[in-house]
């Protein structure tokens, strides 16, 4: 994490969901997530002062974070945040189940999910997005097939480092560990579909 605003999310789920297990650096201030599938009321937001926990400053409120959402998160400092998170199934271990993104009409925030479960090391934040592939080998995934269960417009990262959005085009890769600003319209029929990483 850098001083200022990261856009950030989790590959897989962390292994307890609580927003001050998952995010415990001391100089973390501020947790927003952003969920158009309410547009009464998208935004969750959970503050902390100090070194208390985190209060959540809207309903419903900010208590946990998983796999799927993105995230921006306020810090004072630069310091890596350990998360510990589900990792691969191994040999004889129940398959686990598909995460899918609900999607609203408008802007949505989400996250970047390796369905794999393999892509969840600290030294695979920023790197692209795998799948496999059905000869065995692994594909790098782009907007274009990320987002392809959607009806998806203009989508963005941000880069804490020079403070600016980057646009993100269909042949850009997406990558473990980015929120994405995406927007989503219903399709013909008027559904509008979850995004199905």
């Amino acid at each position: 994490l850098f001083a200022g605003w990261n856009s950030v999310s989790f590959p897989s789920n962390p292994v307890d969901t609580g927003v001050d297990s998952v995010l415990s650096n001391a100089g973390i201030k501020q947790v927003v997530a952003y969920d158009a599938t309410t547009p009464s009321q998208p935004w969750r937001i959970a503050s902390k002062v100090d070194a208390g926990s985190y209060t959540s400053q809207t309903t419903p409120g900010l208590t946990s974070v998983t796999a799927g959402p993105g995230y921006w998160v306020e810090t004072s400092n630069f310091e890596d945040q350990s998360i510990a998170l589900e990792g691969p199934t191994g040999p004889g271990d129940a398959r686990p189940g598909l995460t899918t993104i609900a999607t609203g009409n408008g802007w949505n925030l989400v996250g970047v999910v390796d369905q794999s479960r393999t892509q969840t090391q600290s030294g695979d934040k920023g790197d692209p997005l795998k799948r496999a592939n059905a000869a065995g080998g692994d594909v790098i995934v782009t907007s274009a097939t990320y987002f392809n269960t959607v009806n998806n417009g203009r989508a963005y990262t941000f880069d804490t480092v020079t403070s600016k959005f980057r646009e993100q085009v269909s042949a850009d890769t997406v990558t473990v560990g980015a929120g994405i600003w995406v927007f989503i319209s219903p399709q013909d029929n008027g559904q509008l579909p979850h995004i199905v990483p």
